[in-house]
């Protein structure tokens, strides 16, 4: 009898300790899994944000042929929501099999790369994903198949006993995160330039000329799309004359307009630099008053006769002083 109670108690108290012990694990892991969630929502609504809003602009302005505009703050939320479902999905769906929570935030790094690895096609106009098309779902098959294949194996039972602290499950979550965000910076489209042009152009739109010049000075390297938006916006501030050379110009006078071979606009109207027929179509012939043109060729009017002015005052300069004190050999 007192054996059975002692032996009662010992299996008791063995089933207390195990019990707790599933709590230390289970609330180590909460907390490794807010830790990687906050990471994860302010890395990406940063990006979105700040760095890729100007993609995001482009290709919402191009496949939806302008008719919808996109909002920096709504949509960096509203992807950022979006991606947050994603891995709640894929952790519900990894919930028998103890990998590292990090790794449910893989499906939603790939999205987040094939969102933002869109790059400007100059043939039509629009964008191209590349080779992600195809990419995305054979790297998404892959992850699903290491998931199954370390629940059968035993492999995410091996990993998880390598790491029994807090801390060390902790860092090496934070790793796993590192190298998703690596990823990500380093696949999307980075190009500088078309960054430049379209925060340009949006300035542009809202009237901010200052805000479209510095865009420009940024940039660099020149560029004929650059060039024309420079022009623009010191036009519509009445400083071209003044101001056009300060600015690294690239091109020839075509520059000066769209042309869509070398100048273009991805998310500025043609309608609104060009006039418009009284049926409604474009023409690049006839033009409002306030048109860039007009201003454009005033503008050059005004320099060729700052430019002649300066050459008759260097002439009579010439005939006024002896031909001595010039240095000239006759």
């Amino acid at each position: 009898m007192a054996e059975a109670v002692r032996s009662g108690s010992f299996c008791s108290s063995v089933k207390e300790e195990l019990m707790g012990n599933n709590r230390n694990i289970k609330s180590n892991d909460i907390f490794v899994n807010i830790t990687c969630t906050i990471v994860f929502v302010v890395f990406t609504f940063v990006y979105l944000y700040c760095y890729q809003a100007d993609l995001l602009t482009a290709m919402q302005h191009v496949f939806s042929k302008g008719q919808t505009h996109y909002n920096h703050l709504i949509g960096a939320s509203l992807i950022t929501f979006i991606l947050l479902l994603v891995q709640r999905g894929v952790s519900r769906l990894c919930q028998g099999v103890r990998v590292a929570n990090s790794l449910t935030y893989v499906p939603s790094a790939l999205l987040l790369t094939f969102l933002t690895s869109a790059h400007p096609n100059i043939q039509d106009g629009g964008f191209s994903f590349g080779g992600w098309t195809i990419a995305l779902p054979v790297l998404l098959v892959v992850f699903a198949g290491f998931v199954i294949f370390s629940f059968k194996s035993g492999l995410s039972e091996v990993l998880s006993d390598i790491v029994p602290t807090q801390y060390r499950r902790l860092w090496v979550n934070l790793a796993i995160m590192t190298a998703e965000m690596l990823f990500v910076g380093c696949l999307s489209y980075d190009d500088a330039t078309f960054h430049n042009r379209i925060n340009a152009e949006q300035c542009i739109l809202d009237g901010d000329y200052d805000g479209a010049l510095s865009s420009v000075a940024r940039n660099a390297e020149p560029d004929e799309n650059l060039t024309m938006l420079a022009a623009y916006a010191l036009s519509e501030k009445g400083t071209m004359a003044d101001e056009l050379f300060e600015y690294k110009l690239k091109g020839k006078s075509a520059s000066l307009v769209p042309n869509k071979t070398i100048t273009s606009f991805v998310v500025y109207p043609d309608s609104v630099f060009y006039g418009r027929w009284e049926d409604g179509s474009d023409s690049p012939c006839r033009l409002h008053d306030t048109s860039i043109i007009s201003v454009v060729m005033a503008d050059c009017v005004r320099l060729r006769w700052i430019i002649i002015c300066a050459e008759c005052s260097w002439t009579a300069i010439c005939l006024a002083l002896p031909s001595s004190s010039l240095n000239i050999t006759r």
